[in-house]
């Protein structure tokens, strides 16, 4: 399956306003409680939280090996001017199989504009879209551990990774907003992230 970013619709600005706001108005510190609250993509604790296959309950649910992530920096990107108002593109292809999910980076997919190789800032803000999906793909898979039906997680997981990467860029101005990046980084590293629903 390959997913590109860069989509936008109602429900997703809506979810990126509201967590821009909060950022705004209580600082990263309040992060991960106020993303939460405002029906952002972020879960208050370290644990993800996910609905048990069965009883509908909440369980914390730790993934005992987690999604191999990919390290990528702009020296992994080919470099080319499309056009348009971006400067990069990160794409990923995600994949099933054996029962778990996996992320790998599609560089011919992905690519960086010749005058912003070298924009740090950006490159950190595409590297933590890869771990974004990499954090959703890891509660896939421990959905999948815990008995839940494939086909549910697939649309659940293409869901949640439409979503909260266009809620990422929207809630950071695509890596401009320095207090908002750091916070939702520290939010991802922590294993914050939420799932929507499928």
């Amino acid at each position: 399956m390959v997913s590109i970013r860069r989509h936008r619709d109602a429900k997703t600005f809506a979810s990126a306003q509201a967590m821009r706001s909060i950022l705004m108005r209580h600082g990263a510190v309040a992060v991960a409680s106020g993303l939460l609250a405002a029906g952002g993509i972020f879960a208050p604790s370290a644990a993800t939280a996910v609905a048990a296959p069965r009883s509908g309950t909440l369980m914390s649910t730790p993934v005992q090996v987690p999604v191999q992530c990919p390290m990528v920096t702009f020296a992994d990107y080919p470099q080319r001017d499309p056009g348009g108002q971006f400067l990069a593109n990160t794409a990923f292809r995600w994949s099933l199989s054996n029962h778990r999910f996996s992320v790998t980076f599609d560089r011919a997919n992905s690519w960086v504009h010749p005058n912003a190789a070298n924009n740090h800032q950006l490159e950190r803000h595409e590297q933590y879209h890869l771990k974004l999906v990499c954090a959703i793909a890891n509660i896939a898979n421990g959905l999948l551990a815990h008995g839940a039906n494939e086909q549910t997680v697939v649309s659940q997981l293409t869901n949640t990774i439409s979503i909260q990467t266009q809620a990422y860029d929207l809630a950071t101005d695509h890596g401009r907003l320095a207090l908002q990046q750091a916070a939702i980084e520290q939010a991802i590293d922590l294993g914050q992230v939420q799932m929507a629903p499928p």
